[in-house]
């Protein structure tokens, strides 16, 4: 293939290029929210295992009716794997769409449900943080993850339109 039929393949116009920028956002940020689900899977379980001592009251009332702890831990699993599923929806919709796939909107329904959730939980994991510095890492991760999000979001709806017009 020479070069002219490269160019045709390919067109350059300013228009063009930035479809190109926008649907590979649209695929980043698709796998970005998938590593943020898988992370919320890995924090948790570290937490559940690792940090025990932060509700070992709780555990030690828990004792005394059978199969509680083990409702309890099941119920936050159950929880962070209905996370990792919808992030996983949103993030392969992405992906697909990035490629020229027809999705439906249910997926950008979810992004702006995960926007509304996440904007009152950035200032939850500030607060309740330990110290300074676990607040503004968490600060830090809650604001990367909405990013990306707002980011998903504005490629894809630029994608729709682009589109859209032909």
């Amino acid at each position: 293939m020479n070069k002219e039929e490269r160019r045709d393949l390919l067109p350059n116009t300013e228009q063009d290029k930035l479809f190109r920028r926008r649907c590979d956002t649209l695929a980043v940020a698709g796998m970005g929210v998938i590593a943020f689900g898988v992370w919320s899977v890995l924090k948790t379980a570290l937490f559940c295992v690792l940090g025990r001592e932060a509700f070992a009251d709780t555990l030690q009332e828990l004792a005394e009716y059978p199969g509680a702890i083990v409702a309890v831990f099941g119920v936050i699993a159950l929880i962070v794997l209905i996370d990792l599923a919808l992030r996983l929806v949103i993030g392969l919709s992405a992906r697909r769409e990035s490629r020229g796939q027809n999705v439906g909107v249910g997926y950008l329904v979810l992004v702006g449900w995960f926007l509304t959730v996440e904007t009152p939980m950035l200032v939850v994991s500030i607060l309740s943080a330990d110290g300074l510095l676990d607040g503004i890492i968490a600060g830090v991760v809650q604001v990367t993850e909405m990013v990306l999000l707002i980011e998903l979001w504005a490629s894809a709806i630029y994608v729709r339109r682009q589109k859209k017009a032909g």
